[in-house]
């Protein structure tokens, strides 16, 4: 039985080809799917109760200043 090697070679190329591609569809899934996605949904947590907390400090900051007086009343004196 004779090997061409040239077909040998084209096949050694395409099998490594498609190791390749393979490789990289796994990296892109490890990526997309985190291994401990506890640790996003934590971290998306302590953002959204940082968030919070500046958004009503910022609120409380620019609210209009309430002085107590009506404008009916005259002062005694």
């Amino acid at each position: 039985m004779y090997i061409n090697s040239y077909e040998a070679e084209m096949l050694m190329r395409e099998r490594s080809k498609n190791a390749l591609r393979e490789a990289e569809r796994e990296r892109l899934g490890r990526m997309a799917n985190p291994a401990r996605p506890e640790l996003l949904d934590q971290a998306l947590v302590t953002i959204g109760g940082l968030l919070i907390s500046t958004g009503k400090k910022l609120q409380a900051r620019h609210a209009p200043v309430q002085t107590g007086l009506t404008g009916s009343a005259s002062p005694a004196g």
